[in-house]
């Protein structure tokens, strides 16, 4: 058998310590992008949900004379309403709902805390989605 010499010893242990944290490191940052991919579909979700519920808001005097139109203070009411009484939309730090006669659009913003990175001192991720939808007859 071969003799360790002297200044070798511990050699290995440190070496896989430092395997095991270079690991641990890689798997929180991972984990931290999960979080940000994670509510931020969420947010998109209760975004879009409330795009289309406010886009299915028609102006019935418009309909009856031929012409597909929203009805912008029922469709915006329905729009935060719908948010209103999403799990997801608890993730939005604010919303903004916009209706003209054409079309709905929400927007929300939302912030990310971190686990890993916020040790390192990283804010907060600050994440927006948008949703626009139509009035369209459903065949």
């Amino acid at each position: 058998m071969r003799r360790v010499r002297r200044d070798e010893c511990g050699f290995a242990a440190l070496w896989f310590m430092g395997l095991v944290l270079g690991f641990l490191i890689v798997s929180g940052v991972g984990l931290d992008l999960w979080r940000v991919f994670s509510d931020r579909a969420g947010m998109a979700a209760a975004v879009d949900a409330a795009a289309d519920a406010g886009a299915a808001q028609i102006d019935e005097d418009a309909f009856r004379s031929g012409r597909l139109a929203l009805d912008p203070g029922r469709a915006e009411e329905a729009a935060r309403d719908n948010l209103a009484a999403q799990g997801d939309a608890r993730r939005l730090s604010a919303a903004d709902v916009v209706a003209g006669p054409q079309r709905i659009t929400v927007r929300g913003e939302g912030y990310v805390t971190l686990t890993l990175l916020r040790i390192i001192g990283a804010d907060p991720i600050r994440v927006e989605v948008t949703a626009v939808a139509e009035p369209r007859v459903s065949r």
